[in-house]
């Protein structure tokens, strides 16, 4: 059996192989009361408009009942209403076509709060 060489890619020699994020805050941080007081940065309006969206989605059904309607974990789902994480594509994609309907809000949505 031929062992396995962990060699670099062409494309990727010499550079490391993960890019670190950069350090933000939590959404929940960029609003003076989360999600009731609109936030001044851009993302953070986002954010916090985007969780309002879900909450309504939700309409007061439990996160463990979301998670089996979407296959998203029931703490991601908990931490995007709560504002401790940025939601991803992937996970507002999935959730809007669980919910049938728009939660990303519109850019008219995100200047007027």
């Amino acid at each position: 059996m031929t062992p396995i060489v962990d060699e670099p890619c062409a494309a990727t020699a010499g550079y490391p192989q993960r890019m670190p994020r950069p350090s933000r805050p939590q959404p929940y941080a960029l609003s003076a009361d989360w999600p009731h007081a609109p936030s001044s940065d851009p993302a953070g309006e986002a954010a916090r408009l985007l969780a309002l969206n879900l909450a309504a989605a939700i309409r007061g059904r439990s996160a463990r009942s979301v998670e089996a309607a979407t296959g998203i974990d029931h703490t991601v789902i908990g931490k995007i209403l709560n504002g401790k994480t940025w939601a991803d594509l992937a996970t507002i994609t999935r959730l809007e076509n669980a919910f049938d309907c728009d939660l990303w809000p519109t850019r008219s949505q995100r200047r007027n709060g």
